[in-house]
């Protein structure tokens, strides 16, 4: 399971994602997420957007 947070160095075998998030308003923000692939990042992603919020892209940093 990937993890979502501010991570200083990335653990064996995972890659670090960053994931572009917009709401409502028109605020935009981006979330880190270390994962195994683009596919299991953006599973850690999905499940913590409230509402109105829309993922709109997942790139490899």
């Amino acid at each position: 399971m990937a993890e979502v947070g501010n991570f200083a160095t990335t653990l064996v075998g995972r890659r670090r994602f960053i994931a572009a998030v917009s709401d409502l308003e028109g605020r935009t923000w981006t979330i880190c997420v270390e994962g195994r692939s683009l596919d299991e990042a953006r599973r850690a992603v999905e499940p913590i957007l409230r509402a109105g919020e829309t993922l709109h892209g997942i790139a490899e940093q």
